[in-house]
């Protein structure tokens, strides 16, 4: 614990990463030395440290979870890795199970959909976490990205395609009325504000 706490003061990422990775052959197996490995690049927001990525999936294999599936599907995401971004968000859908925190995994996975241009799959995916819990902010915000950006597929519509900018805005209102989160309303504010131009 002292030793944790220490480490937690002194040590930068690069030290985290030696430490770790000069220790992962011998001490893989021992899941407590994993999960405090975890922990400690977490808190010292080591995101996107390959060490992270190699305990997280080490521990992964031994204790599949919701949480830690999550938490590798947006580490594959972050660095456009969208094959294995899309296996560990689905795994997370399957793993969980309270309704609440399986709205955040459909939202991850219309972000990776976005993320390659599946607008419909994406709008699909955020309706999905609207309905486990109709007051997550995020998911109406993601399902409003995934109607405007679907906007230039719909040219042969009456307004070429503008007109499903409405229906993008009541999502965004919807976010806006239900965010906690300032970043959070300033962006639904900024896209209600373009899109009924």
């Amino acid at each position: 614990q002292q030793i944790t706490e220490y480490a937690e003061i002194c040590m930068d990422c690069d030290l985290l990463d030696s430490l770790y990775s000069s220790t992962f052959e011998v001490r893989k197996s021992d899941t407590t030395w994993l999960d405090n490995g975890i922990l400690l690049f977490k808190k010292k927001k080591c995101n996107s440290s390959l060490t992270f990525l190699l305990l997280l999936e080490t521990r992964y294999l031994s204790k599949p979870n919701a949480k830690t599936a999550s938490t590798l599907g947006k580490y594959y995401l972050n660095i456009q890795n969208y094959d294995k971004a899309k296996i560990y968000f689905n795994d997370a859908i399957k793993l969980e199970q309270d309704s609440v925190k399986i709205a955040l995994h459909h939202v991850n996975k219309a972000k990776y959909l976005i993320a390659i241009n599946i607008y419909s799959q994406a709008f699909d995916e955020a309706k999905k976490a609207i309905r486990q819990n109709p007051n997550n902010a995020t998911a109406h915000l993601t399902a409003g990205n995934a109607i405007a950006y679907s906007a230039t597929q719909c040219k042969d519509l009456t307004f070429g395609g503008k007109e499903i900018y409405w229906l993008a805005v009541d999502y965004y209102q919807q976010a806006l009325n239900l965010s906690n989160n300032e970043k959070e309303k300033i962006a639904a504010r900024n896209k209600i504000s373009k899109l009924k131009k």
